[in-house]
């Protein structure tokens, strides 16, 4: 699958780019004097999601190979674009 990696390397930007929207986010919604506390669940919240989907992950590679991995995952990611940006235009 050649088209792995120039994806993979998206991530670079993107996820630094949802990192500080997460970050910001969280703060912006924080009650006051819980900053802190809210910054610590979101850390928490990502560290959790990649403990369980590492293996999930693992399991689907080994199961079905990396094209059917990166293919779910770019449905995936599609599909929750158009899901958040309905969202977005309902408001």
């Amino acid at each position: 699958a050649s088209w792995a990696l120039p994806i993979s390397l998206l991530n670079s930007l993107t996820f630094g780019v949802f990192w500080i929207a997460s970050v910001v986010y969280v703060n912006q919604i924080a009650p006051a004097g819980l900053e802190s506390t809210s910054q610590s669940l979101l850390l928490s919240t990502m560290s959790l999601a990649s403990v369980v989907g590492d293996p999930i992950s693992g399991w689907l590679y080994d199961l079905r190979g990396g094209t059917f991995l990166f293919g779910g995952f770019a449905v995936l990611a599609l599909s929750s674009l158009v899901w958040f940006w309905h969202g977005f235009r309902a408001r």
